[in-house]
């Protein structure tokens, strides 16, 4: 355009377009020059945010994304949006040290997850205020004693953990102590006494087969677990009936891998047991404990040796069978159990046979006499010049016919 030099007029033109006008719009992290996205976008249109976006902590602080600066608004220009985060001072963490130890196990447990310290040790940082569970576990033939605070608690918690601290469990090996099962009763109670402590109990000749019932009872409390040969083999009497013409009786029992002291159990082996040991245990005073849901008939502990006689006492035997206990005696060795028919009239007859339910499944079981006994210990009556023989309360001549 040159100079004016006389009455000019000038008429603007415009050319039309399709293309809209577009601005480079920008969303940085709070450093201001880390780029989380870019994007063009139209004039007056809404800028779409990125994901929201994270700050790496440190070990003094967190940081919680707060939103945009500036406050994001329609697009009228190119524009830069910087993170703003909110700084927020962490809790301060602590060592919780577990010392080396050998004979046990420990477990540090926390915030839902344990964690298994390794036998030399280690070192495990928890935030202030941080709750855990410590547990020492001792290995089978030891028990835990104590940890180096003098605490004897083998479970303990740690509550809202403050400071730095160290613990360091001890074991110590249990004392072995042979249970024999031909003591008699006043025997059977002083030696029980005389062990203190915490044992390995060992009962003396005590095997079991594959499949074939026995019984149990014994005068501690005890917790089977996988690596105990009696695990899953312990049934503890769940319901007991008599018929009301007294001539059968019907036991069931469950599956129990909690020993009671002194309470009677039968014994179902999975598989052949040579020797019955129990780890970590503590003596109880021995006490014959009766156990029934029929008051008219009992599942009794045998702790000590003793003798059984007549019809309404019965036991378990060999093929896995009920017998009646000799009217003159059958001897019963000590950590076993027997049954016992009570509150009944002399008159009424014993029972002859037994439903027993093992496993939930039934099995029909005649209750039988004891074997022949020898001659001496039948104890023979001479009257009227007549030999008389009693056998399981049942009075016979020499010739094996009954005489009423």
């Amino acid at each position: 355009m040159g100079n004016i030099s006389t009455n000019t007029t000038y008429t603007a033109q415009y050319s039309s377009s399709t293309t809209p006008r577009t601005y480079t719009i920008r969303f940085l992290m709070d450093d201001g020059t880390t780029v989380l996205s870019t994007a063009q976008v139209v004039y007056n249109g809404s800028p779409i945010e990125p994901a929201e976006p994270t700050k790496i902590g440190t070990e003094e602080y967190s940081y919680n994304f707060t939103g945009w600066t500036p406050a994001v608004t329609a697009v009228t220009g190119d524009q830069d949006y910087v993170a703003v985060f909110e700084q927020v001072a962490k809790a301060p963490k602590y060592n919780l040290t577990i010392g080396a130890f050998t004979n046990g196990s420990v477990t540090l447990t926390a915030n839902g997850k344990t964690d298994v310290v390794p036998v030399a040790g280690g070192a495990y940082q928890y935030e202030e205020g941080t709750t855990i569970i410590v547990k020492a576990v001792p290995a089978k033939g030891y028990h835990f004693n104590q940890w180096n605070d003098a605490n004897t608690a083998a479970s303990r918690q740690v509550s809202e953990i403050a400071a730095n601290m160290t613990l360091t469990p001890t074991f110590a090996e249990n004392t072995p102590f042979l249970m024999d099962d031909t003591w008699e009763q006043a025997a059977f109670i002083s030696n029980c006494a005389a062990a203190t402590g915490v044992l390995t109990v060992t009962l003396k000749d005590r095997t079991y087969s594959a499949g074939q019932w026995a019984t149990l009872s014994v005068p501690f409390n005890c917790t089977l677990d996988q690596e105990d040969e009696l695990y899953n083999a312990v049934y503890k009497l769940h319901t007991l009936t008599l018929a009301q013409d007294g001539g059968s009786v019907s036991f069931e029992f469950i599956r129990t891998n909690v020993v009671e002291a002194n309470e009677p159990y039968l014994i179902v082996p999975r598989h052949d047991i040579s020797t019955v040991v129990f780890h970590g245990v503590t003596l109880t005073t021995p006490a014959e404990v009766s156990r029934t849901t029929d008051d008219r008939v009992t599942f009794v502990s045998g702790l000590w040796k003793q003798t059984i006689s007549g019809p309404n006492e019965f036991y378990v035997a060999t093929g896995n069978s009920l017998r009646y206990a000799s009217s003159l005696g059958t001897n019963v060795k000590g950590n076993r159990a027997f049954f016992r028919k009570i509150n009944d009239a002399a008159s009424s007859p014993a029972p002859r046979r037994a439903i027993m339910v093992i496993d939930g499944e039934e099995v029909e079981v005649e209750i039988a006499g004891d074997a022949i006994e020898e001659v001496q210990d039948v104890r023979k009556y001479i009257e009227n010049g007549v030999l008389i023989i009693e056998r399981n309360g049942v009075r016979m001549d020499a010739q094996g016919k009954r005489i009423d």
